[in-house]
């Protein structure tokens, strides 16, 4: 059998960019708003990073799923701890304006179009240590890895890319870049479907 990596990624939808400027780090968390995306680990490390760098900003993109997160969302804006988005069909533009995007997810994913979307993009990501999202995440190099439902070692993976220099988040975009490039090409894919239905 062959395994296929997902359905890939279409590099000439989503381009490398560099890295946005200004002051202050841009994290994005995109996906269904529920408990099972990770959600809530999202938020308390949200709140954690916003007491010792009020610079940094987290978005929250995705329609909400589970009634409870409607009041606990408007909390969290409220306070100014997180910006939500809503559902945005130009996520791509969003996932270009921040540094980092963030799934924490606690399983039962394939090979998450976030992941690779974001480091097409040039995007450190920061992800569950599951099946889907550590084919797409090398720890350290493309991004972080952290403990499914943990969320201060999630906490601890975004303080990590906030201490980074901006060579180092550079090199890291970069890296998912050709991760994405060499692995996730979506022509990749399809010609490997495409010999396996051949095969057939």
């Amino acid at each position: 059998y062959e395994l296929i990596p997902g359905s890939g990624c279409n590099l000439t939808e989503h381009p490398y960019c560099e890295m946005p400027g200004g002051e202050g780090l841009k994290f994005i968390f995109i996906g269904r708003v529920m408990q099972l995306k990770g959600i809530d680990e999202y938020l308390i490390s949200a709140e954690q990073i916003k007491k010792e760098f009020s610079q940094v900003t987290f978005y929250v993109a995705g329609w909400n799923e589970e009634e409870k997160y409607k009041t606990i969302l408007a909390d969290y804006r409220k306070r100014g701890i997180v910006e939500y988005l809503g559902f945005r069909k130009d996520i791509a533009e969003w996932i270009k304006k921040c540094h980092c995007t963030v799934l924490p997810s606690h399983g039962g994913e394939g090979v998450p179009n976030v992941l690779l979307e974001a480091a097409a993009t040039g995007r450190i990501c920061i992800a569950s240590d599951i099946n889907g999202s550590r084919d797409v995440i090398e720890n350290g190099k493309n991004g972080f890895l952290f403990k499914a439902g943990d969320a201060d070692d999630l906490t601890s993976c975004m303080r990590k890319v906030i201490f980074l220099s901006d060579e180092e988040r550079t090199s890291m975009g970069r890296a998912g870049r050709e991760k994405v490039e060499k692995e996730f090409d979506r022509q990749i894919v399809i010609e490997k479907y495409c010999n396996e239905v051949e095969r057939a």
